[in-house]
């Protein structure tokens, strides 16, 4: 192999490794706030069975709904 093409080859080698890295990289933010996501539904589903709860128990009052 000529000075060159190794040049080359390791040139080519270095950007496909570094366009992988960005690719990983931003593949991890997408799955980070994919999880942060979830997790804020899941609170807020915590949180409404909360409500309901209460509802049901008298602790929080009632509600009078009229159409």
């Amino acid at each position: 192999m000529d000075p060159v093409s190794a040049s080359a080859w390791a040139s080519s080698l270095a950007r496909s490794s570094t366009s992988f890295q960005v690719q990983v990289a931003v593949a991890k933010k997408a799955m980070d706030s994919e999880r942060a996501q979830g997790d804020a539904m899941v609170e807020l589903i915590r949180q409404a069975a909360e409500v309901g709860e209460s509802l049901s128990t008298g602790e929080a009052g009632s509600i009078d709904v009229y159409a």
